[in-house]
């Protein structure tokens, strides 16, 4: 594993709180899972602000609010993985998230067999637009063998910095 990327679990509460939490949201508009998946979301931004100790703030712009100001966007990601993800798998962003005022990324993957998930980095949201590589929907990923279902921009963990 890398050493950004971290391991973290969860206990009973936290799982209800995300379940509660996901269930308060609803459909958000561009969900790519129509809400099936906010369970994951939510979950992931709460093991964020517990790791940085950050306070969570449900906006449309950021998630957690890290103690030294910086206003974080937590990305997350289901797997079917049990292990640590590898240094070449993709932190995505979505294209139509690019325009949230948020300071920096943080890309979680939640294993959904296993109650582990991976904090796998955080990048500055400037340098993250500048640095990451754009796909448009339908366009393939030669890096992963995947089929892009809505335009992002993809940049390798191994890019990421260190929460």
């Amino acid at each position: 594993m890398s050493d950004k990327i971290v391991e973290v679990t969860w206990d009973d509460e936290e799982e209800k709180l995300a379940q509660e939490r996901a269930r308060e949201l609803g459909c958000l508009r561009n969900s790519h899972t129509h809400g099936r998946s906010n369970f994951y979301g939510m979950l992931g931004e709460q093991l964020v602000a517990r790791y940085v100790d950050g306070e969570l703030h449900d906006t449309r712009d950021y998630d957690v609010m890290h103690p030294d100001g910086r206003r974080l966007e937590v990305k997350t990601k289901k797997t079917k993985l049990t292990r640590a993800p590898k240094s070449h798998f993709n932190a995505s962003v979505c294209n139509h998230n690019t325009r949230q005022d948020c300071d920096a990324y943080v890309f979680v993957r939640i294993s959904t067999r296993k109650r582990k998930a991976w904090i796998c980095g955080c990048k500055d949201k400037n340098s993250f637009m500048h640095e990451a590589h754009f796909l448009r929907k339908g366009d393939h990923d030669p890096s992963n063998n995947y089929t892009v279902r809505a335009s992002c921009w993809n940049m390798p963990f191994s890019l990421l910095d260190a929460l």
